[in-house]
């Protein structure tokens, strides 16, 4: 493993937790405003399908490429509440 490995499945880690809680933010937006079902359901799974492909992805790397990857991933969740100002 070199710092190399490491630096990029952070930035793999954070790229796919900005989707994945962008498409959250959208899919509950979707609820709300009652957007169509299908549109919905593409959002739910695919988001769900990116963030286990990165998970199982990391893990085959090894626990210390999969604890950066997951620490990116959770730190893309500040981001993004930050960027869409939301309010708790």
């Amino acid at each position: 493993m070199t710092l190399l490995m490491l630096g990029l499945f952070v930035i793999f880690g954070g790229s796919v937790g900005v989707v994945h809680f962008l498409a959250l933010a959208g899919d509950a937006d979707g609820v709300v405003r009652q957007n169509g079902a299908w549109r919905q359901a593409k959002l739910r799974v695919g988001r769900i399908a990116l963030t286990t492909f990165m998970l199982l992805f990391a893990s085959l790397q090894g626990w210390a490429i999969l604890l950066a990857a997951m620490l990116a991933w959770i730190a893309a969740r500040q981001i993004v509440l930050y960027r869409l100002e939301v309010k708790r």
